[in-house]
């Protein structure tokens, strides 16, 4: 099908495509802040707000057919903006790709050309369905995103496996960490760290999602420049930031495979603070995963306790202990520093897992 455009000055069709491109722009923008921040009103408004001034100028020229799907997309949001749905990484890929698909529609029009109006149907229909769902599943989600990118494979036709996943992960962190002298061995280190702790407590995580939350709580900074961690001078701003996203990084690493939802989260928010300080999302201590709580310490025992580009010496070990607890309740949950300092005890009684 294609746009009768005898109707439309080419002036105002070219005016109307200048527009549409940046509200695409902008649709992204928006859906990387809500990727940072899922729960914010504000953030979810302007994106309802961008795709309902797209299906007005779509409904302007008379391109009814293509305005369905900001609607459809417009009702989806609106179960989001009700607490009906959780918006996620998979949420954020449905909305950028029936945007992009929206706009190469809108470019056929423009050029005259035809496209595939059975696929613009299935496509729709998917997304009305999900919003009319009371409960919308990641495999309605899967389907939705290969019928948009051909290819998009879901993972849903193979048995992942946790031992495989494992042996993987520990590879892949082997390898990476190895590069530098200032991170060989540092996840085996904070794993037998956190794995102590876990224990002390009665085991309240799931060893196998502790131990790959550990090994892949830094693996967001492979995104960074490849001199980042053993650079001696300062960071700069735009790098502090990149920095501030390496946690979302590492967590959607682990989305996709599956089996690791609770690692995700761990990873997610180990650079968290009890105080609301942290980031990237800025929670307080309640909205903290135990997991995470664990590793923000046993990541800066070991970071103190070990040299770093920055700083060629180790601190002393009773220094580290007394900079850590006086972060209790305020960095650190102060739970989780008396089950570290009891594991700091033992270790230093003679039988040290350090």
């Amino acid at each position: 099908m294609s746009a009768q455009r005898g109707y439309f000055d080419y002036d105002v069709m070219v005016s109307f495509r200048e527009v549409f491109k940046d509200n695409n722009t902008h649709i992204q923008e928006l859906l990387l802040a809500l990727e940072k921040q899922p729960e914010n009103i504000e953030y979810l408004s302007q994106l309802r707000s961008t795709i309902n001034a797209m299906g007005t100028d779509l409904q302007s020229m008379q391109m009814h057919h293509i305005a369905q799907l900001t609607v459809a997309l417009e009702e989806f949001l609106g179960k989001i903006s009700r607490g009906e749905f959780k918006f996620d990484f998979r949420v954020s890929d449905v909305i950028l790709l029936t945007s992009h698909r929206i706009r190469e529609m809108f470019e056929a029009e423009f050029s005259g050309k035809n496209y595939d109006l059975t696929v613009l149907d299935k496509i729709l229909n998917t997304i009305k369905q999900l919003g009319r769902q009371s409960i919308s599943t990641h495999r309605d989600i899967s389907s939705l995103l290969g019928l948009m990118d051909p290819h998009y494979h879901s993972g849903e036709q193979t048995q992942p496996s946790v031992q495989n996943d494992m042996g993987f992960l520990e590879g892949l962190i082997t390898y990476i960490e190895d590069r530098s002298p200032y991170t060989k061995g540092k996840s085996r280190r904070i794993y037998s760290i956190a794995l102590a702790m876990n224990e002390a407590a009665g085991l309240p995580i799931s060893l196998e999602q502790l131990k790959v939350a550990v090994y892949m709580h830094d693996i967001g900074m492979v995104f960074l420049p490849l001199d980042f961690e053993t650079r001696q001078q300062k960071i700069t701003h735009q790098e502090k930031e990149d920095l501030k996203n390496h946690p979302i990084l590492g967590g959607r690493f682990l989305d996709y495979m599956r089996l690791w939802p609770r690692a995700a989260n761990i990873v997610r928010q180990h650079h968290e603070r009890v105080d609301g300080k942290g980031y990237p999302y800025g929670l307080k201590s309640a909205q903290i995963d135990a997991g995470a709580k664990i590793l923000a310490i046993a990541d800066t025992y070991d970071a103190m306790t070990h040299k770093r580009a920055h700083r060629d010496f180790k601190r002393p070990l009773l220094r580290v202990i007394t900079e850590i607890n006086n972060e209790s309740g305020v960095q650190f949950d102060a739970v989780w520093v008396g089950i570290f300092n009891e594991v700091i005890r033992k270790g230093n009684s003679g039988n040290s897992i350090y």
